[in-house]
């Protein structure tokens, strides 16, 4: 529950802040932890393009809402 909401707060965003926390996060796994696949960064990448175009239509649910949540949560 708590990764969902944390995700929603990500995808609001801007792409250039969602990719560098993609970077950082990835850095932050050891090599022997993950290996991505071209298949599976392709479907990273078509991942961050639906959500970006569901920030831009206006179907996320805005961050404020989300950390409203988080708190009646925690």
């Amino acid at each position: 529950m708590a990764i969902e909401a944390v995700l929603q707060v990500v995808l609001e965003m801007p792409a250039d802040e969602r990719a560098e926390l993609v970077e950082r996060l990835i850095d932050s796994l050891s090599e022997d932890e993950v290996e991505l696949s071209a298949e599976e960064l392709a479907q990273l990448d078509d991942a961050i393009a639906d959500a970006d175009r569901a920030v831009e239509q206006g179907q996320l649910i805005p961050a404020d809402a989300v950390l409203a949540q988080m708190r009646q949560i925690s």
